[in-house]
């Protein structure tokens, strides 16, 4: 038991690294690219040119903490069907970030690219995750799965802003609607290293 709440912990601290990472990255990479405008280029924009890896190893260390927290998820309860499936999807969104990092060059092209579907991928995935978690914790951790709730629905909306908010500021809005995201794996992550202590409390 004590191997296992182990385990547990350090997906949590490696998911929570992660986000660290992608955020402090995202902010080098605006000090060191000439040029780059937060307010109007995306994240996806410093992954080019000479100082192109600083982004790819924030969104790299992003997705393999994902794929930690999944794994933890996973040992934690995959006994609960909506936990498995959460799982699996968050395993798949940290995969998908990883490759997203490597095809970062095709952002902008006109037309479907590689880059587009795997952003939407990976937008549909941490949806349908926060739902998954929201209804697995509901009677056990009641706090938890109004914020997994609300931050779906708020990602949901956010996402439907890309479709009417102007080239001037996409790069801010893109940033803020990652900050929803990180502040929930954050908040997945801090779960993780208490080991939802709480919650297996209130399940006995």
């Amino acid at each position: 038991m004590r191997y296992k709440d182990t385990l547990i912990t350090y997906s949590g601290i490696a998911l929570i690294i992660g986000c660290l990472s992608a955020a402090i990255t995202d902010v080098i990479g605006i000090l060191v690219v000439e040029d780059h405008n937060p307010i109007r280029q995306t994240i996806s924009q410093l992954a080019h040119g000479d100082y192109a890896y600083i982004q790819d190893i924030g969104l790299t260390l992003f997705g393999l903490g994902v794929i930690a927290g999944a794994i933890g998820l996973y040992i934690w309860r995959s006994n609960f069907v909506s936990i498995l499936w959460c799982s699996i999807c968050l395993g798949l969104l940290g995969i998908l970030t990883i490759v997203l990092s490597e095809f970062n060059q095709f952002a902008g092209v006109p037309g479907k690219t590689i880059h587009i579907v795997l952003a939407i991928s990976i937008g549909i995935l941490f949806l349908i995750s926060t739902i998954l978690i929201g209804i697995a914790v509901k009677d056990l951790k009641r706090q938890w799965y109004y914020v997994s709730i609300s931050t779906g629905a708020l990602f949901l909306l956010s996402c439907s802003g890309f479709l009417f908010i102007s080239e001037a500021y996409e790069g801010a809005y893109e940033r803020g609607v990652a900050l929803v995201t990180f502040l929930w794996f954050c908040g997945l992550g801090y779960h993780l290293v208490t080991n939802f202590k709480k919650v297996s409390t209130n399940n006995k």
